[in-house]
């Protein structure tokens, strides 16, 4: 079962790199796959994740034009979170919850990394996988409804706090409406851990960011989702976060 998570992890791997590219640049997910230098469709063996960039050398093999690293760096990067969510999470009904949202997350953080865009659809489809984790770990209903508005409300007053005190804006609308999709995944005590939690790996961005000279305003978005999937496959980490607080 962990090696098939894994190698289901490097085939949506594959699917949220294309994906993040498409949901911005407008095209349909439904079409196959092209070298974006020669336009040449891509055949079934020219696609297996990860192997068929390596057997191809990192290029094309119509154009020999270099083929980004983003793609395989992003497969592997999804295998690996998928087979942490196939050893660290119990029940199969929860891991293939996870690992879905696993994915979903990837594309939201490569399109807020690339683009500074959290797709609207993307958020959708996190938030209906996090009500059937709700519904399968017997959420209460009254929790259920009442947490999504909180963190939203939370949201929104961040934004506006940090626009009205920095004069600049701090976060973005996507990331308020991923408040309200965190709601719906964690419960109600575990929230304080996850914005501390958000908060730090924030920061570490932050000067990244500047380290590589992208400019002062960064991607917010990756930080919430990489927080929501460690409180989500690390709950311990959730104790930890909020001892610390």
């Amino acid at each position: 079962m962990f090696f098939l998570i894994t190698a289901l992890g490097l085939i949506f791997g594959s699917f949220a790199g294309a994906a993040s590219y498409r949901l911005v640049t407008q095209e349909s997910l439904l079409t196959r796959s092209k070298c974006p230098k020669c336009n040449h469709a891509l055949k079934a063996f020219e696609l297996i994740p990860v192997f068929s960039y390596a057997f191809q050398k990192g290029k094309c093999r119509h154009c020999a034009q270099p083929i980004s690293l983003r793609y395989p760096l992003i497969e592997l990067l999804t295998a690996f979170s998928f087979s942490i969510v196939g050893y660290n999470v119990e029940g199969h009904i929860n891991q293939v919850l996870l690992c879905l949202t696993t994915a979903a997350l990837m594309v939201m953080i490569i399109t807020d990394f690339e683009y500074y865009i959290i797709p609207d659809i993307i958020q959708f489809i996190i938030a209906i996988l996090g009500i059937f984790y709700a519904f399968f770990n017997n959420y209460p209903l009254i929790e259920l409804l009442f947490t999504p508005l909180f963190c939203y409300i939370i949201g929104i007053i961040l934004q506006k706090g940090f626009k009205l005190f920095m004069k600049k804006d701090g976060l973005g609308t996507g990331d308020v409406k991923f408040f309200a999709v965190v709601g719906i995944f964690l419960k109600i005590e575990m929230l304080a851990g996850f914005f501390l939690i958000s908060g730090i790996i924030g920061i570490f961005t932050a000067l990244i960011w500047r380290l590589l000279s992208k400019g002062e305003e960064f991607p917010f978005g990756p930080a919430l989702a990489v927080s929501l999937y460690l409180c989500l496959v690390f709950p311990k980490i959730v104790d930890i976060a909020n001892f610390m607080i």
